[in-house]
């Protein structure tokens, strides 16, 4: 069953689906986007009275009940999709934890039923949500696993198999939408790909180099071509942060580079030792992170500061 809005297209922004909405965590993350003025699109089973609250009280602009380890829950939140033309968002919130068995012990039924809702429902209400992500241009896939799918205790072999295979999922996803929607997997005891920023550079106990940037996966690298500009090819800070930047992480398995990052001849032995290397496209903005930076004159003590270029409302401002 699912209820329609009248007029999708009236919202001032693409909805987010949250599957699974009804259960603690679901019901936490439908209110936090609601309170901030996300419009959602409401997912639950078997708690039909839960979730007519729920989407009442934050004002869902629709909501969908069935079994997605089924054809018919699918197809029910496949007709609701089907009112809207785009999403910004897909948060799965869906699972279930079996009984606590041995691999022995585990009866074939119940880890099928474990496999189809933790895993196979999630490929297909994912595979029903991505053109909709696609199509507004920005979206997130977030798939919630467990510390279970980070390292698996025993008698919890289902349980643990459909999380550990979330994360290759996501992988997936990532890879094939690269730079129009995000995929993440969240669970308790992961840790950040990317590093915090600011970082600070000291010689001889003294600050020498404050510098840092956003971006992700790619914070790492910024962060280290700017330092090593500095202390290792004795740039001065704007230069340092002006340089063309080159960037590789392990998935996806490629060398990007900005203009004039690499030499044809390092891209060309870089190519014969295997790696795949590319210039940034124009969808991803040419550029690379955002590396502003502070450093410290030696003698004079002076600040100097540098303004990262490539955002084009940076500025350097002393106080």
């Amino acid at each position: 069953m699912s209820t329609l809005p009248e007029s999708p297209g009236a919202q001032p922004r693409p909805p987010v689906l949250v599957l699974g909405a009804t259960g603690d965590l679901g019901s936490a993350v439908t209110r936090r986007l609601s309170a901030e003025g996300t419009p959602v699109i409401v997912h639950g089973y078997s708690r039909t009275t839960e979730l007519a609250y729920l989407a009442d009280e934050t004002g869902a602009v629709a909501r969908v009940e069935g079994d997605l380890t089924t054809d018919d829950g699918v197809d029910a939140l496949a007709e609701t999709l089907a009112g809207f033309e785009t999403l910004s968002g897909l948060i799965n919130c869906s699972g279930i934890n079996p009984s606590p068995d041995t691999v022995a012990e585990i009866d074939r039924s119940e880890w099928q039923h474990t496999l189809d809702l933790n895993l196979t429902s999630v490929w297909r209400t994912a595979s029903l949500a991505l053109p909709k992500l696609r199509a507004a241009r920005s979206g997130a896939v977030v798939l919630v696993s467990s510390v279970f799918g980070i390292r698996t205790p025993s008698r919890r072999a289902a349980y643990g198999v459909s999380k550990h295979a979330l994360t290759g999922l996501a992988q997936a996803i990532a890879q094939e939408e690269e730079g129009i929607v995000r995929a993440n997997v969240v669970a308790p005891g992961r840790r950040p790909l990317s590093s915090m920023t600011p970082t600070m550079v000291l010689k001889d106990g003294k600050l020498l180099l404050v510098t840092g940037s956003p971006g992700g996966p790619t914070i790492i690298n910024t962060v280290l071509q700017i330092v090593t500009n500095v202390i290792d090819f004795g740039m001065p800070a704007a230069q340092a942060v002006e340089a063309p930047r080159i960037h590789h992480q392990w998935m996806p398995d490629e060398i990007t580079h900005e203009r004039f990052g690499l030499s044809a001849d390092t891209a060309g032995a870089l190519r014969a030792m295997g790696h795949t290397v590319r210039e940034l496209r124009k969808d991803e903005g040419y550029n690379q992170g955002d590396g502003a930076t502070i450093a410290l004159d030696a003698t004079t003590g002076l600040r100097l500061g540098a303004a990262d270029p490539r955002r084009g409302d940076a500025r350097a401002v002393g106080y």
